[in-house]
């Protein structure tokens, strides 16, 4: 029974694979390419030190359940990203609501070159800045992975 699964598995993943013009042939040799197609149209990306399970879970696996939510409401006109980081998430949005305007936030300014250059792509805006409860500056704390930055209040924070 596991060998069905992981066959059918693959299957989807070569589906999921297909709406962004990839080819996916096994896990062994799959990469992120330079260019997906975004809603018929090939566009290039860049990403600094992606890990290969960030783009699959989010863009390939789905985690958002964006298309849950297409099929639920019938017109979206806004997407916020709160915590772009170097725009998966708009990425994944833009092939679900191609006519929605996508707004992203990103704090960590080292990440700048890439969202920059994903969203000009995906014909999103960009504020670099952090999203908090209250108008104020913030410290970011770095760790191994871009995915887990924190932000706190800081007065002395840039």
């Amino acid at each position: 029974m596991i060998f069905l699964e992981n066959k059918l598995s693959g299957l989807k993943k070569r589906i999921r694979c297909m709406k962004y013009g990839m080819f996916y042939f096994r896990n062994k040799d799959f990469k992120i390419p330079n260019s997906l197609l975004i809603n018929g149209a090939k566009k290039e990306i860049r990403f600094k030190n992606l890990s290969i399970h960030e783009f699959t879970e989010i863009c390939l696996n789905d985690t958002y359940h964006l298309k849950y939510l297409k099929r639920k409401i019938e017109t979206v006109r806004s997407i916020v990203d709160i915590g772009a980081n170097q725009g998966l998430f708009a990425i994944a949005a833009r092939q679900y609501f191609p006519g929605a305007e996508i707004s992203c936030y990103e704090p960590n300014n080292h990440l700048k070159e890439s969202l920059s250059f994903n969203a000009r792509q995906l014909n999103s805006t960009v504020y670099y800045e952090a999203v908090m409860k209250n108008d104020c500056m913030v410290d970011l704390h770095f760790t191994e992975s871009d995915l887990v930055t924190t932000s706190t209040q800081s007065i002395n924070g840039k």
